[in-house]
């Protein structure tokens, strides 16, 4: 009786801890989401148009647009891979724990995932 009770209590301890670390990519992902909204993506643009500002006048470069332009793209790629990160990790986070749909909001957006 108990070596059940133990291996009862060894598989809880096991679920609960998946739960906790479910729970904390969420929310890690969340933050990540606001990163790239709050500050990496703002950089990324305002990059953008300080170079093709300079190209426009004369004193930059076409590949210095070229250039802030790929890097435009790639911060909004990592937000959109950011973005399916929470959807994904919420996913297991719901079955880790039973309840669907988590009320879980992205900062920032005040939307769902």
């Amino acid at each position: 009786m108990r070596q059940v009770e133990a291996q009862r209590d060894a598989q809880r301890a096991q679920l609960l801890g998946e739960l906790a670390r479910s729970h904390a990519e969420v929310v890690e992902s969340i933050g990540t989401v606001a990163l790239f909204e709050t500050s990496l993506l703002p950089l990324a643009n305002a990059y953008f148009d300080a170079a093709l500002g300079d190209y426009r006048s004369g004193t930059g470069s076409f590949s210095s647009v070229i250039t802030a332009e790929k890097q435009k793209l790639a911060t909004e790629e990592g937000l959109e891979r950011s973005r399916a990160d929470v959807i994904r990790r919420q996913a297991e986070l719901e079955r880790w724990s039973g309840i669907n749909p988590l009320p879980v909001r992205m900062q920032g957006t005040g939307k769902r995932p």
